[in-house]
Order: C-alpha cells, then structure tokens, then sequence
C-alpha cells in the first residue's frame, strides 16, 4: 500500500511540477529581460553561442502564441519540443509508474540518438556563423 501512495505521489508530482514552471513562464517570466540579466556562461566565456541560447525567451513566446518570435529565439527548441516532450512521457512511465512496456526494451534507437547529436552541433556551428542565412539562426 505505501509502495501504491508513493507512486502516485511521483506520478501527480511529475505532472504538478512542469505545470507550475509553465506558469511561472507564463505569468511572470519577462522575455526580454533576459538579455539585460542572466546570460548563457558559454556566451559569456566564448561569444559562441550554445544550442539552448534563447531556449527560455522561446518557451516564454510559445506560452503566449507568438510561434514566429519562438523560431527565432531559438528554432531547434521549438522543432525538438514534441520530442523532449515525448522522453519526458517515457521517463515518467519508466521511473514512476513502472511499467512493463518501456522497461523491457529500448524506445529510441541509437542511430536516432547520433543523428540527433549530430543535428545539434551542426545547428550550433551553423548559429555562430555571422552572414547572411546564419544570422537568423542566432537569438535575438
């Protein structure tokens, strides 16, 4: 029984917590802020930036519709956001909810794994090259 109650704890948990910081983007999270305040260290440390670099400012305007704004923020956030989504679903039903399912194989293939490391250095190189297609890559 106390096994039962913890599980549910960490399911409805798993659910609670990611609602609340989308609220917190939503609500009180100011997008252009950002560049005033806190800064990537790697873009700090390097002038380079990173594949996440405007990933809060997208998530920001994607909670309030602003899809084109969202893109370019940073557009490998938006198009990797169902998939990220997707490990989060699988996580929880592996680690909380124990089921058999995603316990007894692997979901992702390793191939899909390399090819999408593969996609985030290339977006990251490409994001750093300063002319003409490129720049629209890089965070406002």
């Amino acid at each position: 029984m106390k096994k039962k109650i913890t599980r549910y704890t960490a399911l409805t948990l798993s659910v609670i917590i990611p609602l609340v910081v989308l609220y917190y983007y939503y609500a009180y999270y100011q997008a252009d802020t950002l560049t005033e305040g806190k800064q990537c260290t790697l873009l700090y440390l390097t002038g380079f930036y990173c594949p996440g670099c405007g990933g809060q400012r997208s998530l920001h305007s994607l909670l309030h519709g602003q899809i084109f704004t969202a893109l370019h923020y940073n557009f490998l956030f938006v198009i990797g956001l169902p998939f990220l989504i997707y490990l989060y679903y699988i996580v929880v039903q592996q680690y909380i909810v124990k089921s058999e399912k995603y316990q007894t194989k692997v979901i992702i293939s390793s191939n899909f794994a390399w090819i999408f490391l593969a996609i985030i250095v290339i977006y990251t190189i490409l994001r750093n090259i300063n002319c003409y297609p490129f720049i629209y890559l890089a965070p406002m």
